[in-house]
């Protein structure tokens, strides 16, 4: 069980670093038109009814002209914090789950809603259980539960909605559903890690228990429709076929044919013209010297699974038609021949801009046409993919900024953490023709590094520099502040950047 809370530490790590940190670059209200979205750290992208909707730092930005313009929804009451971590859209129904954090425990922020495609919101309350709910009657069984009662670890990760039953899986509490979308929930059993299976039929004594059953740690769920519904967990994926109420399990350890590794980050299903197959990307979870990361398959109802890019740490997967992309720590990566092979894209470069993404890690894909939108913690990111124009060979990365006058400067995110990001600098160029500096101190204004010396560069666009955090020597600055001298011309414009691993 350390295991999974040590892992559950990083991904709460990822969001706080990649998501809560950041800085809102723009203030706009749910009425404005904005040109940029709110932030770069890109959580979900879902296109639905013409619209590109985005999660990112400080919430969620909607467009409706494939990303030239966005509204950006920030500071709205309902939303009682931005971080957005689940995200759905379903007809005109917008759904969020929301998490912060308080001294590095994960706290589910509840829930907020919108029908009529966020004009208006609702707020509901973290899926919790009465102190007194400690007994379940299922069939003849008495199954007792450990009461949720609290936020804290009670984090909702997955959400999915068929049939108008939504459908969610927690960290703490596990899966549960509501038929009001989100004001009430009921709790869903799942089978402990001793059992492979449970109905109301068998006679079983069990208690529900996330202390001491991975089965119980939700992560993802998928419904298929009102019957078919899959839950992903710390130990394995779970199928029903009648709704909810009798389960079967697949791990690592219960088939010869298995899962690669049983913590089930993302479930999907790719529909096939003869046939339909569900996904799942699977992380290690308490057995590392025998499980595996990668995505694994089946096609008759997880009897028996297909796997796929063992060693890799993939987190989304997403289809057109036979075409599937795999959103990985490493990269985006495509097959056109049923993943018997795939082709990795790492080296993403808007050659328009100048933009790069320094960060390989893919965390969400949505399909429009032929136009594959990707989000990374460094920005939001498309490129085509046809007979005319092969996917990757042309990228667009689009990023929030504040425009700036051409005696300011500002660096972004600050605080950074080299390990797992840069800092860029971000600048005006208030002439046709300019020669640019960049030199970074210590807070004893001992020069570490120069980043560029007296190039030119033209234009009166805004510009950005990069910094990765190493001195002139390589090396990875200790935590700490520092300050940075951007010379533009004889013009010197200072800053402050906060390093913090």
């Amino acid at each position: 069980m350390k295991n999974i809370f040590l892992k559950l530490s990083v991904i709460l790590l990822l969001l706080s670093n990649n998501l809560a940190a950041q800085k809102s670059f723009l203030k706009s209200s749910i009425d404005d038109l904005n040109p940029r979205f709110l932030g770069n750290s890109i959580g979900d992208i879902v296109v639905a009814n013409n619209f590109i909707w985005i999660t990112n730092s400080k919430g969620l930005s909607r467009s409706s002209d494939a990303g030239k313009n966005w509204k950006n929804y920030s500071g709205i009451k309902e939303f009682s914090h931005p971080t957005i971590v689940s995200f759905l859209v379903k007809g005109d129904t917008i759904w969020t789950a929301t998490v912060y954090d308080s001294t590095g425990v994960a706290i589910g922020g509840g829930f907020t809603v919108s029908t009529n495609r966020g004009e208006s919101w609702v707020y509901f309350d973290q899926a919790k259980d009465q102190r007194g709910d400690s007994v379940i009657l299922y069939g003849n069984n008495i199954i007792k539960a450990l009461p949720v009662t609290v936020n804290q670890q009670n984090v909702t990760y997955g959400v999915s909605m068929a049939d108008n039953i939504l459908w969610i899986s927690s960290w703490s509490s596990g899966i549960r559903k509501s038929t009001d979308l989100g004001k009430t929930f009921s709790r869903i059993l799942l089978p402990p890690d001793n059992l492979n299976s449970i109905s109301p039929d068998s006679n079983r004594t069990f208690e529900i228990n996330p202390r001491y059953n991975n089965n119980h740690m939700g992560f993802s769920v998928y419904a298929v429709d009102s019957l078919e519904i899959w839950a992903g967990t710390a130990g394995g994926v779970n199928k029903s076929t009648d709704g909810g109420v009798s389960w079967k399990k697949f791990n690592h350890q219960n088939q010869s044919s298995h899962i690669l590794g049983d913590w089930v980050i993302h479930i999907n299903q790719q529909k096939l013209k003869n046939k339909k197959r569900i996904w799942i990307t699977s992380w290690r979870a308490d057995n590392p010297q025998n499980e595996d990361y990668g995505i694994c398959y089946t096609e008759n109802g997880g009897d028996s699974w297909n796997t796929l890019l063992k060693g890799t740490k993939a987190n989304i997967l997403a289809f057109r038609d036979s075409v599937i992309y795999v959103g990985s720590d490493v990269g985006i990566f495509r097959s056109d021949n049923d993943g018997k092979s795939f082709e990795l894209f790492s080296n993403i470069y808007d050659k328009q801009n100048g933009y790069r993404i320094l960060n390989n890690q893919i965390i969400s894909i949505a399909i429009q046409g032929d136009t594959i939108w990707l989000g990374t913690g460094d920005g939001l990111v498309y490129t085509i993919d046809n007979i005319n124009k092969k996917f990757g060979t042309e990228w667009h990365i689009q990023r929030a900024f504040q425009p700036t006058k051409s005696s300011e400067s500002y660096a972004y995110p600050n605080p950074f953490s080299p390990n797992d990001e840069s800092i860029r600098i971000h600048y005006k160029i208030s002439g046709n023709s300019s020669k640019i500096s960049l030199d970074i101190f210590d807070f004893g204004m001992n020069h570490i590094r120069n980043i560029i010396n007296e190039i030119t560069k033209t234009g009166l666009d805004e510009q950005e520099e990069i910094w990765n955090g190493k001195d002139k020597n390589g090396n990875r600055v200790p935590n700490g502040v520092y300050f940075y001298r951007l010379r533009i011309e004889n013009e010197n414009i200072w800053g402050k950047i906060l390093v913090l691993e």
